[in-house]
């Protein structure tokens, strides 16, 4: 796929959004470094814990999921993994996976998502650190991020 990248954000795709499309999209945005779980040699099947508490630290990436049922953070405490990116959609096309994963990266947060949980909705993005407080960034709030995420 895509070469490593000084300060690109370098993502795992789960098998869930392994389609060839969404990773020619992910790809299109340019401040992504991306690989699917398959390529970095982990099965079809492989089990969250090994991929959030295993290859996300020993890929240096974060897991990008639309597992929003069985990954959260009270499973996957922040901090004692690379971090996980949950896209709640039931069924995100490549283009929404690109505008949800966009609106991270224009959102001026996306620092925050290595070793955390980061749910990405239609609505926003809520970012679940080790502080009491999560990072919360409202789309309604933010017009630029609004346009990026139109039609999700």
């Amino acid at each position: 796929m895509s070469p490593p990248r000084g300060n690109h954000l370098k993502l795992m795709v789960d098998y869930n959004l392994k389609d060839p499309d969404i990773i020619q999209k992910l790809n299109s945005l340019g401040a992504l470094d991306v690989k699917t779980t398959i390529e970095l040699g982990y099965a079809q099947n492989a089990k969250d814990r090994e991929l959030i508490w295993g290859a996300t630290l020993k890929e240096d990436r974060i897991l990008l999921t639309r597992d929003y049922r069985t990954i959260d953070e009270r499973k996957f405490t922040p901090c004692k993994h690379g971090g996980v990116v949950i896209l709640h959609h039931q069924r995100p096309s490549a283009d929404v996976v690109q505008k949800m994963v966009n609106a991270l990266l224009k959102s001026g947060e996306r620092k925050h998502a290595k070793g955390h949980v980061t749910h990405i909705k239609r609505d926003g993005i809520k970012i679940i650190t080790h502080d009491p407080e999560p990072v919360i960034v409202s789309f309604d709030e933010k017009p630029n991020l609004r346009k990026i995420v139109k039609g999700i």
